[in-house]
């Protein structure tokens, strides 16, 4: 009965100092459309540069917690490739297939409004997923990615000093998600032939290394040990 007290404790902070761990949430507006590019075997997408803002893609729309307006522009680098041999059905109007060519990638996030100097992080895209909703009408694409396990790194000569970015690199791992949602319904399939450009936002949430829940967890556990161990040493006394 004890080590089940014990084993419950324990579980029980551990579910609890999980929840309330730190994550970051980073949002992003497209500054130009996507590109879907279907080859009959196979579609590409990838993610072109705006021409008013060469070097960026993306703007930085908000975060939670809030951030400090510091990062502005953000650049997804890559053409990634999905095989028409991998689209399965997973539902009423719904597709999901794996990406398997183009990664990894490249998510930049800028000091402010310089382009050429900022963060960057590995990018691997890992599936896709369409939902036709019901009529036939409407619809939207997603994308799921994660970033590469490792922290964010310099590049461009920025060290310091910009408190989003400075944020960002404190964190080791993250899920990136775009959406879509092109004017009329597209499946996956649909996408093997001609061209589509759509709108898209994008949802980043960095969170805590795997050893951030250990050290937090190590002292609470320790505590249910002794209290348990009081316990024990007053009932034989």
């Amino acid at each position: 009965m004890m080590k089940n007290a014990i084993l419950g404790g324990a579980l029980l902070l551990m579910s609890s100092l999980s929840a309330s761990a730190s994550t970051q949430q980073v949002d992003f507006g497209a500054l130009k459309n996507m590109t879907f590019t279907g080859l009959g075997g196979s579609f590409t997408f990838t993610f072109p540069d705006s021409t008013l803002i060469p070097g960026a893609d993306q703007f930085v729309s908000g975060g939670s917690p809030a951030l400090t307006g510091g990062a502005v522009l953000a650049n997804t680098i890559g053409t990634w490739t999905v095989a028409a041999g991998g689209i399965v059905g997973c539902g009423a109007g719904c597709q999901t297939a794996p990406v398997t060519g183009g990664n990894p990638g490249t998510l930049r996030i800028f000091d402010s409004l310089d382009t050429s100097a900022g963060i960057e992080a590995s990018l691997t895209f890992d599936s896709i997923k369409s939902q036709v909703e019901s009529g036939g009408t409407t619809g939207r694409i997603q994308l799921g990615a994660t970033l590469n396990v490792g922290q964010f790194t310099n590049f461009g000569g920025y060290a310091t000093g910009n408190a989003d970015l400075d944020l960002l690199k404190t964190y080791s791992a993250g899920l990136y998600f775009v959406t879509f949602n092109p004017s009329g319904s597209h499946s996956l399939t649909s996408l093997l032939a001609g061209t589509l450009d759509s709108s898209y936002s994008a949802t980043l949430t960095m969170v805590p290394e795997p050893s951030f829940y250990g050290m937090m967890l190590a002292p609470a556990v320790a505590g249910v040990l002794f209290l348990a161990r009081k316990r024990k040493q007053a009932d034989n006394a």
